[in-house]
């Protein structure tokens, strides 16, 4: 048989390249960073590809700021609120501000829930409380302030340093008065969510002094009495939101636990075996989950599920790209992506989109979810999504 050099090399040539197909598909399987770069480029040109499946967001304004100020956006009664040391500003429908606060806090921390919203000064002592533009009360901490929180009724609670122990809890009554304080020597106080009429605390603790994993759930009343409490074993609680009035729901890296008013404890979700992006418990009365799927090598697809706090399916959709964050307020869910922002309703029912022009920093929705302010390293951007 007369051998044939140009067909020998061809099928060398399909045979290499078969090779090499099968190591950059063993690569990519083992290494996550390498296919979500390639995911977000793959995406990227989809949506290039397909511009008319993409809905793009009513662009309405940019705001005029310092980037040097480190700006933080909180959602506010009317607008969005742009919060850094020199003071507060609040823009609704225009890039002219509705009313302006002026004062000097180095790094200022925020927290709001409706109207109320509290601002304090990280590693500082000084909280000051408002009631939509109205400055309620100034209150100097004793100790280096971490973290605050509010809620509807104006009760704020913070988290604070202590020498000698992990940390401490303070609670403010809505006229700025203490009520109650605790230490915590042995655990840190991770997260904390106030009940709305303000009479109950839900918190999660860790305990770090061990090489095993394991938190706490703790309810406080307002007289400082611990009236509930249950240790998680091999569980990494991160967050505690009060639902409604009844009914608290905590996240962790395997689980989604509810407690009702009895303190009777439950499992909404487990984890196992499942690729979660991003769980928000922003939304009272909503638990909004997003659960990655690798439906192909080099795209990503995500399935979005809204429950209420039963577990109830309410509401369900799809997201294509790498998840980076989620977000949501009354009626709309924000999905973060590498390149873009995708909005839905809160059946989980696409919207639109915006793309991301420079590097992501935050984002908030306001006014109903209508609204949405996207702040870039060097913009703040407002858009209108429904």
């Amino acid at each position: 048989m007369k051998f044939n050099k140009k067909k020998f090399f061809k099928n060398m040539f399909f045979l290499i390249l078969f090779i090499a197909l099968i190591v950059c598909g063993v690569y990519l399987y083992k290494t996550p960073t390498a296919r979500e770069s390639i995911a977000v480029h793959y995406s990227s040109l989809i949506a290039n590809f397909k511009e008319e499946e993409l809905k793009t967001v009513e662009e309405q304004f940019s705001i005029n700021h310092d980037v040097a100020l480190q700006n933080t956006i909180l959602a506010g009664k009317d607008g969005i609120l742009v919060i850094n040391k020199n003071g507060i500003s609040e823009y609704s429908n225009s890039k002219n501000p509705i009313w302006v606060k002026e004062f000097n806090m180095t790094n200022p921390i925020v927290a709001s829930d409706g109207a109320h919203f509290v601002v304090a000064e990280s590693k500082g002592k000084k909280i000051v409380a408002f009631n939509n533009k109205t400055q309620l009360w100034e209150y100097e901490c004793k100790n280096p302030i971490d973290k605050v929180f509010i809620n509807q009724e104006g009760y704020v609670g913070v988290i604070f340093s202590q020498t000698g122990y992990k940390n401490g809890f303070l609670y403010l009554s809505p006229e700025g008065q203490e009520i109650c304080s605790k230490l915590f020597a042995k655990t840190n106080l991770i997260d904390i969510d106030i009940s709305p009429n303000g009479k109950m605390i839900a918190m999660i603790e860790a305990d770090t002094s061990t090489s095993q994993v394991s938190s706490a759930i703790s309810f406080m009343s307002s007289a400082g009495e611990i009236v509930y409490s249950s240790i998680e074993n091999d569980l990494l609680l991160s967050g505690i939101r009060y639902m409604d009035s009844n009914n608290v729901v905590c996240v962790g890296d395997s689980k989604l636990l509810k407690i009702d008013k009895n303190y009777e404890k439950s499992v909404l979700d487990d984890f196992s075996g499942k690729k979660v992006s991003g769980v928000n418990l922003e939304n009272p009365g909503k638990i909004i989950k997003v659960y990655r799927e690798e439906s192909a090598l080099f795209a990503d697809k995500s399935t979005i599920q809204v429950t209420n706090v039963n577990g109830k399916a309410t509401g369900t959709g799809e997201v294509s790209g790498v998840v980076k964050a989620v977000e949501s307020l009354d009626k709309t869910i924000a999905i973060v992506l590498a390149d873009r922002i995708d909005f839905f309703d809160i059946s989980g029912k696409y919207l639109n989109s915006l793309t991301i022009n420079g590097k992501y920093k935050s984002m908030e929705l306001f006014l109903s979810g209508n609204y949405a302010c996207i702040e870039t390293t060097d913009e703040l951007n407002v858009v209108r999504v429904r």
